[in-house]
């Protein structure tokens, strides 16, 4: 894993990571995979969650909230958007 997660990283991120034990930033693994990669240290060693950034936006209605935009909005006080694990 260490191998995998050092990989990913800069330099300066390579860095960042050995002083926090931990970090979060983006990759880019060809023109059409992106990732979220969280990194930190556990007991057992490295770990680390690679998440995909979809590269298309979907809309409102793809994302299957309940209600519409109007009453998702949470009275005025901006919309909570959550991701979904399919």
């Amino acid at each position: 894993m260490e191998n995998l997660v050092y990989s990913v990283m800069n330099e300066v991120q390579q860095e960042l990571f050995k002083k926090h034990l931990e970090i979060d930033f983006s990759t880019k693994l060809s023109n059409d995979v992106r990732f979220r990669v969280n990194a930190f240290h556990q007991i057992n060693g490295i770990s680390a969650a690679f998440r995909v950034i979809p590269n298309e936006i979907k809309q409102y209605e793809e994302l299957h909230f309940t209600g519409s935009p109007e009453e998702d909005d949470n009275q005025g006080k901006g919309i909570n958007i959550g991701t979904d694990l399919r």
